[in-house]
């Protein structure tokens, strides 16, 4: 695992050194072609930030942990309440694209990594929380969820979301679906979106999980709306660099002869999964004991 413009990370203290991880299809370069359109992608809505951010507690001094980061989105949203933030995607191309939202100096505390999230260079116990948006699907989901668990520290928090269209689907996502079929093998939108398995992993490593859920709308330019389809992941994983362009170009003359837009509204459902193991018995004697303490003084 190598931070975008510094040396080389060992990766002493990782649970799967030495051993043969499955791989899954496009595992080094799925989401290259995706890269430029990442922009165009719907953000999360303010209430979930706020929500994390109370999930997440006082990190003035702590260290988070964006797998999949994407283009560091998130990871700069929590870089400014004050955490350390690194951010990791196995894509070299994404990475890249990450490195020109973070460089400068009005967005310190964000250190981009390229690296696989199922080999993470860290000791035990030093992350105080891992966050994964639109992201788990893609990964080694029971190797990636060991290194979590692992380098986690024991109140850390784990936060798992992910965002789905909401139905009815509007005209242009149903354009977009019928010529999604075309390109991508075996295409099906409800399975792409069934969230149940991937959110009960957590649980299988000892975590409780609430669920938090909300609905909101985004509304695009018909051009951004475009990318915003080139860059779904089941799309990415499917296309090159060069199919990706053309297939751009068949989406917005469908969309142009249907006679859409200027703007095209999509409802959106984000629902994530925040994760923290339960207090042993002698961690809540220490934190009571640490309370009465406060009281006293």
């Amino acid at each position: 695992m190598t931070p975008a413009g510094a040396g080389s990370w060992s990766d002493c203290g990782c649970e799967t050194a030495g051993k043969e991880i499955p791989r899954y299809a496009g595992a080094d370069h799925s989401f290259d072609p995706a890269a430029a359109c990442y922009a165009h992608r719907p953000d999360y809505p303010r209430a979930f930030y706020k929500a994390l951010r109370a999930g997440l507690g006082p990190l003035e001094s702590g260290r988070v942990l964006d797998l999949g980061c994407g283009d560091a989105r998130v990871a700069l949203r929590v870089a400014r309440w004050g955490p350390e933030v690194l951010a990791v995607d196995l894509s070299a191309q994404m990475v890249s694209a990450a490195a020109g939202r973070v460089r400068g100096p009005e967005n310190p505390g964000v250190h981009l990594l390229r690296g696989d999230a199922a080999r993470l260079p860290f000791p035990a116990g030093t992350i105080d929380a891992v966050l994964m948006g639109q992201a788990f699907h893609w990964m080694r989901r029971e190797w990636v969820a060991r290194e979590v668990a692992r380098v986690l520290q024991p109140r850390g928090l784990w936060a798992v979301f992910w965002v789905q269209p909401v139905k009815p689907l509007p005209l242009p996502a149903q354009i977009a679906d019928a010529l999604i079929a075309e390109v991508v093998p075996d295409y099906d939108p409800d399975a792409a979106h069934d969230l149940t398995s991937k959110s009960r992993i957590p649980a299988r490593f000892g975590f409780q999980v609430r669920t938090w859920t909300a609905e909101f709308a985004c509304q695009y330019r018909l051009e951004d709306y475009v990318g915003m389809v080139v860059s779904k992941s089941y799309v990415a994983a499917a296309l090159s660099a060069q199919s990706a362009v053309e297939f751009r170009v068949r989406l917005a003359r469908q969309l142009e002869r249907n006679r859409l837009g200027p703007i095209v509204e999509e409802r959106y459902l984000l629902t994530a999964y925040l994760a923290g193991r339960p207090c042993r018995p002698d961690e809540r004697a220490s934190v009571a004991g640490r309370g009465a303490s406060a009281g006293q003084a």
